[in-house]
């Protein structure tokens, strides 16, 4: 990069710096209130302080970890493969298909390895979109282990910027190394001067890296332009550039989580929420105060002089003597607090907390669990309304996070050559015919958004079989075969559990067939019979000689 452009990219990462200022004060305030582990956007705290002096409910984080664990299990289930790898030719995916689910199934062993920790990742990406509305996502490749790396970064150390069509696709990140880890990052003689004439090794040194597309992409060359996206790298402590490289697929994604027109970073359901949490964490702290004050009163006196030892009044098991004066009426006595504005303090809480965990779809989540015992028809509906109430959160994690991530571990995994060996015709219809690899989504989520048409079909073959009481053809109308599958793709089921048409029909004349010989076994005795007794008609009718 030359110095004029490291001058523009300067500009540029602090103009999206106070662009998004705004937005980190209401994270940091969020973040107070809701989980003050990460509340170090605008305030640095040193490390083992008391971070929850602001927090006194946790209605909201308990919220946010069932919340991630729900969508966790709804999009990315880790006991089912939630997406399949395609072609964007339906006729090539067809013609190899074998390839295209060799490829899928080496790429879910992949992702879920023990080394990778993507579940634990994912479900620290999803929480974070919940708190703030964005979190930024790394996928990369492990150098050292030659595998998948996965990690939720802090939303703190990122600063974005999107394209004409919206998606995200330029990234500053901040981040800093003490001296010696600079050394180990980068190769001592690779570092600029400045750097290299420090000699304090613990010295900090911030540092940002620049990702944006690559404007001189050429996919023939070989160098820096063959990549799709250039990797910058400079030391803001010393003003010096460190690296200039490339990618050929992005490791960022951020997804997020609500967004209104022009704006580039997302809105979470916390900040919607954000005066219940506020609410509920004021009351807390004060029915907590009050608590305190019954628990352990304000003691009401006369003058001092009246009792012996004031100290003695609040020990317990203690005589107080002089207590009593000479009516036996005590001198001392605790101030009784009104207990009368705890039951509607409690209601109004409990009003919050409920808005609060419907703001983060626990009682979606829970709709099935409602009503065990409830029809196919009626599970079908309800989860088909569960899709359709969570289709924006699915929408938005497919497109702006695992489209990204996919596209990403392929690229990794066919350059480090760890996936099936692509046949010849399919990598050129790829790589030179202008195909592409796709993906198909295939999560409890989207299945739940086909329900509908399942639903409509079971309540149309209930239909058929009423009116095939009056007009038997009725009930050939429904090809129920069909119907079946559908409803057990849409639960879920594994489709190499079910039995194609040809093995049916294979199962259907074997049976048939045992059928016949069964009832050739059973006709046998009667034929002997039949045949012995016309044996000996006939010999009882034969003249005799």
């Amino acid at each position: 990069m030359t110095l004029t452009n490291f001058e523009l990219a300067k500009k540029d990462y602090e103009f999206c710096k106070t662009q998004r200022q705004n937005y980190d004060n209401l994270y940091q305030a969020i973040a107070e209130r809701v989980d003050p582990r990460v509340a170090n956007i605008t305030v640095q705290r040193t490390a083992g302080t008391d971070k929850e002096d602001k927090k006194f409910d946790s209605t909201a984080v308990i919220g946010i970890q069932r919340f991630a664990a729900a969508i966790s299990g709804m999009v990315i289930p880790r006991a089912s493969k939630w997406h399949t790898l395609k072609c964007s030719s339906p006729d090539i995916t067809k013609y190899f298909q074998g390839w295209f689910d060799d490829a899928t199934q080496r790429l879910f062993e992949l992702r879920y390895s023990i080394k990778t920790s993507f579940p634990t990742a994912a479900n620290e990406m999803i929480k974070g979109l919940a708190l703030f509305g964005n979190n930024p996502f790394l996928t990369d490749e492990d150098t050292e282990g030659g595998s998948l790396i996965y990690k939720a970064l802090p939303i703190k150390d990122f600063y974005v910027k999107q394209n004409h069509a919206g998606k995200t696709d330029t990234f500053f990140r901040t981040f800093t190394y003490k001296l010696y880890q600079a050394k180990q990052r980068w190769n001592i003689d690779e570092l600029p001067k400045k750097i290299k004439e420090l000699t304090d090794d613990n010295k900090d040194l911030d540092f940002v890296q620049y990702v944006y597309p690559n404007p001189a992409y050429n996919p023939k060359k070989i160098n820096i332009e063959g990549r799709r996206f250039v990797n910058f790298i400079w030391c803001v402590s010393t003003d010096e550039v460190v690296k200039e490289s490339g990618f050929y697929s992005c490791p960022f994604t951020m997804p997020r989580a609500d967004t209104f027109p022009d704006d580039v970073y997302g809105y979470s359901p916390c900040m919607s929420l954000f005066p219940e949490i506020k609410m509920v964490n004021f009351m807390r702290r004060v029915n907590i105060r009050i608590g305190n004050r019954i628990a352990d009163p304000s003691i009401l006196t006369g003058s001092i002089d009246d009792i012996v030892n004031p100290d003695n009044l609040l020990k317990p098991n203690h005589f107080v003597y002089g207590g009593l004066d000479e009516t036996g009426k005590p001198r001392a006595m605790p101030f009784e607090y009104p207990s009368n504005g705890f039951p509607v303090a409690s209601e109004m809480i409990e009003e919050c907390r409920k808005m609060i965990n419907d703001g983060l779809y626990l009682s979606l989540f829970n709709i099935l669990n409602e009503t065990p015992n409830a029809t196919a028809t009626e599970v079908l509906v309800r989860a088909q309304e569960k899709g359709i109430m969570l289709e924006p959160i699915n929408e938005r994690l497919t497109s702006e996070w695992l489209e990204g991530v996919i596209q990403r571990e392929v690229d990794i995994l066919i350059r480090a050559g760890q996936m099936p060996e692509m046949p010849q015709e399919l990598e050129e219809a790829i790589f030179s015919e202008g195909a592409k690899l796709s993906i198909e989504y295939d999560s409890p989520l989207t299945r739940a958004l086909k329900a509908e048409e399942t639903a409509g079909v079971l309540e149309t073959v209930n239909l058929a079989d009423a009116f095939a009481q009056v007009e038997p053809r009725m009930k050939y109308i429904i090809k129920k075969g069909d119907v079946l599958r559908d409803f057990a793709k849409v639960k879920g089921v594994n489709a190499n559990r079910l039995r194609t048409d040809e093995e049916i029909d294979e199962l259907m004349a074997q049976e048939q067939q045992a059928a016949q010989v069964q009832q050739a076994l059973q006709a046998a005795p009667v034929v002997a019979a039949a045949a012995e007794k016309m044996s000996k008609a006939q010999q009882q009718q034969a003249p005799l000689l």
